[in-house]
């Protein structure tokens, strides 16, 4: 389990968890994008055993298609987390997201299926 606390514009970069994951927005608003489990090749994960492993290399916010040219292909889809709102995120769905106001609190709760 996670407690995140942060500022307006603080970012976690696309990526996917090997858990199924519970994300609670306790206080501020968040966006996040989310790509099924079909878009990995179109997210370019960084190699196993890089330190960004299960992250993607592509800046969803100046994507550079010259680099990453299956990127257009990926079809993301957006949400945004109010406190109180709790987002099911299955396990190998990759996510961004963004602080939208000056103070965010989130939980994460991992959990592995039985």
């Amino acid at each position: 389990n996670l407690l995140l606390i942060g500022q307006h514009g603080n970012v976690t970069p696309a990526h996917y968890d090997e858990q199924q994951n519970l994300f609670a927005q306790i206080h501020g608003r968040k966006r996040v994008v989310l790509f099924g489990p079909e878009a990995f090749r179109s997210l370019y994960p960084f190699p196993l055993g890089h330190p960004h492993d299960r992250q993607s290399q592509v800046d969803l916010y100046a994507p550079d298609l010259a680099r990453f040219p299956r990127f257009e292909e990926a079809q993301g889809y957006e949400a945004s987390l109010s406190p109180g709102d709790v987002l099911y995120i299955p396990q190998y769905w990759w996510h961004h997201l963004e602080n939208l106001d000056d103070e965010c609190v989130s939980l994460n709760f991992w959990f592995k299926d039985q």
